[in-house]
């Protein structure tokens, strides 16, 4: 399990850091029609009314009452629902028991001249390595505009789980949110987040 965490901590970090490949781009379709993610007719503070704004980059996002923020300002959030001295030690996606949420939001350097299809598919050519393989990826568009694609990637040679990254264009960012442990309250929280400049 801990090498699943290593391999998919290093695949973020490495697509993060917009470090590329030198194999070429598989053959993949870049050009999918963005599919509107589902959004419930009740409003973010009915059932998320805590809200994280990054002045720096411009975003903010919704989560549930009694999670807390763990901010870096200008480069990512960690939103969770466990108790902020309870160690996530037990196993688990990123060493996240099942019983609680950890999502991280983590945004790329400006400057990259990569489009998020190019990221898909540096991805892609290095889906057989130890940062785990890409199974699927969608084009979507998040209630608020912001565009990107879901990815689902498994643990590589290290087993079968399944992790959900959000891909997004924030501005001249790239931002990534993968969820760890419990995942449901995960696609409704993503479905918030907005730009606020």
């Amino acid at each position: 399990m801990k090498i699943i965490l290593v391999a998919l901590s290093t695949l973020t970090i490495l697509l993060a850091c917009n470090l590329t490949t030198q194999q070429p781009a598989a053959n993949i379709d870049t050009s999918p029609t963005a599919a509107p993610i589902q959004s419930t007719d009740e409003p973010i503070s009915a059932d998320l009314p805590e809200t994280y704004t990054d002045n720096l980059l411009g975003f903010s996002v919704n989560y549930p009452a009694g999670w807390r923020a763990d901010p870096n300002p200008g480069n990512h959030v960690m939103l969770f629902s466990y108790p902020e001295d309870s160690p996530i030690t037990s196993p688990g996606s990123d060493g996240v028991p099942d019983t609680v949420t950890k999502i991280d939001f983590l945004v790329g350097h400006t400057g990259d001249p990569r489009t998020l299809e190019q990221e898909i598919a540096d991805m892609e050519a290095n889906s057989n390595g130890p940062g785990g393989r890409l199974m699927s990826y969608e084009a979507i568009t998040l209630p608020s505009g912001i565009s990107g694609y879901r990815i689902v990637v498994t643990g590589g040679r290290a087993g079968d789980t399944q992790v959900v990254t959000y891909l997004l264009q924030l501005g001249e960012r790239k931002m990534y949110v993968t969820a760890y442990g419990n995942t449901a309250p995960f696609e409704h929280v993503v479905n918030t987040l907005r730009y606020t400049n």
